[in-house]
């Protein structure tokens, strides 16, 4: 069939402009959504590092894990890292008074010289509370020559410290030592305590009350090398004495019933409490010429007359009441 010229130019023009105008969507088809990537696989291949690794405590976080705090990734408190502390020592709490000898950081100890005695070492660590005149500082603290007042708690063989007071300042208090002199006149009462580098001078007022053997007792018993325990405060003219008890007098015999907390017959020492005052005394003897009444061992009641010499207490008997008590 011949088409003739004009139609064939319809038939071009009609295609040319269907192909140039724009189609309308169909509404019954859905809009296409932009491809997703494909989920990653379960297991990493062989030649690719995974995008998590352990780390171990206290190391830094790996620097190519984007979003990863270096600091927070797989890191350990520094406490949790120490041991525990180990558990607090159980018994009965001794308060040991003195000045310190010797601070040793490296053992964990200082060496004390108490009231009447010989150098003691005691343990201290970090369950150890440390104060200076009331306020709480670090073992740091600690220095030679102080005077100090320490809560101490037998923990097996070793003497630890529970807590340690450490006294620069003078305040309402008690103390015990020597007289050395007592002047009337200005009622003033000079006393070596042994806690004390210096002898300490104490006023005497209208309101200070003086006892000896727990019965009042007056300004004439206050003789030079009399052992007393003294109460005091502080007062507008010093420290001023609000008790004084006089534990003993040279030449004078005094008689202690209490329990044996140290005893060597090697040299001639025995250190009993007193449940009166709760207080310790010590008591020298001749171990060859000595007078035992019993088994004298630690924890034994027992009964000493002694007498005082101006320095020590000198007994040439011990009474011994019964044994240990029963736990």
């Amino acid at each position: 069939m011949r088409v003739s010229p004009i139609l064939a130019i319809v038939f071009v023009y009609v295609a040319a402009w269907a192909q140039s105008s724009p189609q309308k969507p169909n509404s019954q088809v859905p809009p296409q959504t932009p491809p997703t990537q494909a989920a990653p696989s379960a297991q990493a291949p062989p030649n690719q590092p995974p995008l998590t690794q352990s780390v171990t405590p206290g190391a830094s976080a790996p620097s190519d894990v984007e979003g990863s705090d270096p600091e927070s990734v797989g890191s350990v408190e520094a406490a949790q890292l120490l041991p525990e502390p180990p558990p607090a020592a159980k018994g009965k709490l001794t308060l040991v008074g003195g000045r310190i000898e010797k601070v040793d950081y490296v053992r964990d100890e200082i060496t004390v010289r108490p009231f009447g005695g010989r150098n003691l070492k005691i343990m201290l660590d970090e369950r150890t509370q440390i104060y200076r005149d009331g306020a709480k500082v670090l073992p740091g603290a600690l220095r030679g020559g102080e005077k100090i007042y320490v809560d101490t708690v037998l923990d097996g063989i070793t003497i630890f410290a529970k807590n340690i007071r450490i006294l620069t300042q003078r305040s309402n208090g008690e103390s015990r030592g020597q007289i050395v002199s007592f002047d009337p006149g200005k009622a003033e009462l000079v006393v070596n305590d042994a806690l004390s580098p210096e002898p300490v001078t104490l006023h005497i007022v209208a309101a200070t009350q003086i006892l000896h053997e727990e019965r009042p007792a007056s300004l004439s018993d206050l003789r030079p090398r009399s052992l007393v325990s003294v109460k005091f405060r502080p007062g507008s003219e010093g420290v001023v004495a609000s008790e004084i008890s006089i534990l003993a007098q040279p030449g004078t015999a005094i008689t202690f019933v209490g329990r044996v907390t140290n005893v060597d017959l090697h040299t001639g020492l025995l250190v009993l409490e007193d449940p009166r005052d709760k207080k310790t005394y010590e008591v020298r003897f001749n171990p060859s010429a000595i007078r035992i009444n019993g088994d004298l061992v630690e924890g034994a009641e027992v009964t000493v007359t002694a007498d005082f010499d101006g320095t020590r207490y000198v007994t040439n008997a011990i009474m011994v009441n019964s044994g240990p008590a029963s736990n």
